[in-house]
């Protein structure tokens, strides 16, 4: 059995774990080492996926693959070896479609009617009413029956706006709250791209 662990980066910058359900300030970042790591094997299914919002159509968002994600696995083998896998996204590859599952849609107030199982939102997890075109959001994903769904998002960055208030924020002071850390960030990478088209330098994505 694997355990899996999100390591996710926003233009080179290592944004923090969420924080867990209930409470808390996002935790620091780090980046881990990754020398030595198998990638994962072919039928692997990425549990996050991260991007920039193309589509919003009823119940579903399109999202086209941007920024460095990599879901790294660990696993004890028998005898005590511990083999590490990682998954790293493809870029390259075409926008994914999601639909939104029932649960994202009840904590949403979208679906009143479902009764499946429920895991506690993020405090840093969105509502599918804040999403806008052009939001960077990390989602939670899953395959079932060969539909891909979004059970829960995360917006990171709002180009030409600001990132709404996350689920956990009206409970914190503002400087610990997520739509803060995610704007501060969005601002400062925005000062730096000013500083690198005045000097002549430009920034391809």
């Amino acid at each position: 059995m694997y355990i899996s662990i999100v390591l996710i980066a926003i233009g080179g910058q290592p944004i923090p774990a969420p924080r867990p359900a209930g409470g808390g300030s996002p935790r620091a970042a780090e980046k881990p080492d990754l020398a030595g790591w198998l990638p994962v094997d072919k039928d692997f299914i990425p549990s996050s996926y991260r991007g920039r919002i193309i589509g919003l159509v009823g119940k579903t968002v399109t999202i086209k693959p941007e920024g460095d994600l990599k879901i790294g696995q660990i696993k004890t083998l028998p005898g005590g070896a511990v083999e590490k896998r990682l998954y790293v996204q493809d870029n390259t590859g075409p926008p994914r479609t999601f639909a939104f599952h029932g649960m994202l849609l009840r904590f949403s107030g979208l679906d009143s009617t479902y009764r499946g199982g429920v895991t506690p939102p993020h405090d840093t997890d969105h509502k599918v009413g804040d999403l806008q075109i052009g939001d960077v959001v990390d989602i939670g994903c899953e395959r079932l029956e060969g539909v891909d769904y979004c059970h829960r998002v995360s917006i990171q960055r709002r180009p030409g706006g600001l990132v709404p208030p996350a689920n956990g924020d009206a409970k914190l002071p503002a400087a610990k709250q997520w739509c803060t850390h995610c704007n501060a960030l969005q601002a400062a990478e925005g000062k730096a791209l000013l500083i690198l088209r005045d000097l002549g330098v430009w920034h391809f994505r």
